[in-house]
């Protein structure tokens, strides 16, 4: 599948995550790898990632997740960015006006860090 996106696609997805690990970084790897087989610049293809979000303190017990604060999250953001992920796609366990907030507020912070 990688070297049909590697050959065809315009941007490719990965999830769920709340952390970079080696789940992540084999991912990324597998993509390039595949670019690298077709002769495809890699970074000719939009990269996103699936986060799922947990109220801060709550997701322990979820190994896929992200329990952060605004900073917190700003932070992945952040670390997420310097791997060359372009864009990422939040889905809350939460459904409040404060997570919308709290992903605003990270926003905010991670692009006054990378402008």
């Amino acid at each position: 599948m990688l070297r049909l996106t590697a050959t065809w696609a315009e941007a490719w997805n990965t999830a769920w995550f709340g952390r970079v690990d080696d789940r992540l970084r084999t991912r990324l790897a597998g993509l390039e790898a595949a670019c690298d087989a077709v002769g495809r610049d890699p970074a000719t293809i939009r990269r996103t990632i699936g986060i799922r979000l947990h109220e801060p303190g709550s997701g322990a017990d979820d190994a896929l997740g992200l329990d952060a604060d605004a900073p917190g999250l700003a932070d992945f953001l952040d670390e997420l960015a310097g791997l060359g992920i372009d864009d990422a796609l939040i889905w809350s366990i939460s459904k409040s006006r404060d997570v919308l907030d709290r992903i605003a507020e990270a926003r905010r912070v991670h692009l006054a860090r990378t402008s």
